[in-house]
């Protein structure tokens, strides 16, 4: 099997499944690019460096960025890929080995890989060289690979270092949208994105649904009181037409009704203990005559009448033993109207 077997990291930051080619497979190189470049273009300038630099047909690569170097893997994209799909997968994130180990001290070491033994040279935190061995180099070999990549000459190799897999790779950690396209392919953390997005725009949601609840049912409500209240309204509307019309037909008469003009008239004469004989009322004009057993003061009776606001014109005459009354009456009539209290 060309590569690791795919392992799936879960440390501080969880990880999808990734593919770790064999070192024997991939080349490597430090690249510097033209300072002050923005990011984008700063990427753009290194893919036409490492395309011109590549022997592979159609290449894949991996980069960890520091300032304006770049520590480089590459590999044949299209045969890593027939690899990864023998092996029954697809989509595999593919990481070099290195980028899943701890950076080293500046210097050389050297690591016992998945497949043999990498010499690595760090400065500054910086890959800066790397070379492959399915056994560890002797001391020819180590000789030729520190002269040839600027190091600490020395033809004694250190013991291989066995170092354990990181929790996240380090590599992707140099640009933001770098670690968004890497936490992107992880499903997990997709689904605890979308979780995580879900829970406001459900509640929203549900409060939505409450709302429009809540007001359909006021809406009923309100709806029922007016229907419950339909009869008592249109009684209402018709008392006012009534009471209208009532009004009007008031408003024709210029004088009260007689049964009124005798039972003011009657309220006055009956502490005097008379009775009436004869009655004659016309348009404003009232004539009646009262008898009395023992007998009436006529200016008493008259003060009486003129002291009602029905009642003016007041004056008395006889008629053998019948007193006659005469008087006008008021034309009061708005202020008998019936008082509209709705």
């Amino acid at each position: 099997m060309d590569g690791v077997p795919p392992i799936e990291k879960v440390g501080k930051l969880p990880s999808h499944c990734v593919w770790v080619p064999n070192r024997r497979n991939m080349k490597h190189k430090c690249f510097k690019v033209q300072l002050g470049l923005p990011q984008r273009k700063k990427k753009s300038a290194l893919e036409l460096q490492i395309l011109s630099w590549s022997p592979f047909e159609n290449t894949g690569y991996a980069v960890a960025w520091s300032g304006e170097q770049a520590s480089v893997y590459a590999w044949d994209k299209k045969l890593l890929e027939k690899v990864i799909k023998k092996n029954g997968y697809t989509n595999m994130e593919i990481v070099p080995e290195a980028f899943l180990k701890a950076k080293g001290k500046d210097g050389a070491r050297l690591l016992n890989t998945n497949d043999g033994f990498e010499a690595q040279l760090w400065n500054n935190g910086v890959l800066k060289a790397s070379r492959w061995w399915e056994t560890p180099p002797n001391s020819a070999a180590w000789l030729l690979f520190t002269r040839s990549v600027g190091g600490d000459i020395s033809d004694h190799a250190p013991p291989p270092e066995k170092l354990q897999f990181l929790d996240f790779p380090w590599h992707i950690t140099q640009y933001a949208d770098d670690i968004l396209m890497y936490l992107l392919k992880n499903s997990k953390l997709v689904a605890i994105f979308f979780v995580i997005l879900a829970m406001p725009l459900a509640y929203l949601m549900a409060q939505t649904i409450a709302y429009n609840t809540l007001t359909y049912q006021l809406q009923k409500k309100i709806s029922d009181k007016e229907q419950d209240s339909l009869g008592i309204r249109l009684d209402r509307r018709g008392a006012i037409k009534t009471l209208t019309e009532v009004n009007s037909l008031i408003s024709l008469q210029k004088f009260p009704h007689q049964i009124q003009i005798f039972s003011e008239a009657h309220k006055i004469t009956n502490p005097y203990s008379l009775t009436f004989s004869e009655w004659n009322y016309n348009s404003g004009e009232l004539e009646f005559s009262i008898n009395s057993e023992s007998g009436v003061d006529t200016r008493v009776l008259i003060a009486a009448f003129e002291n009602h606001s029905l009642f003016s014109s007041v004056r008395a005459s006889t008629r053998g033993n019948r007193t006659i009354i005469k008087m006008n009456i008021q034309n009061i009539t708005q202020s008998m109207k019936i008082k509209n209290e709705f």
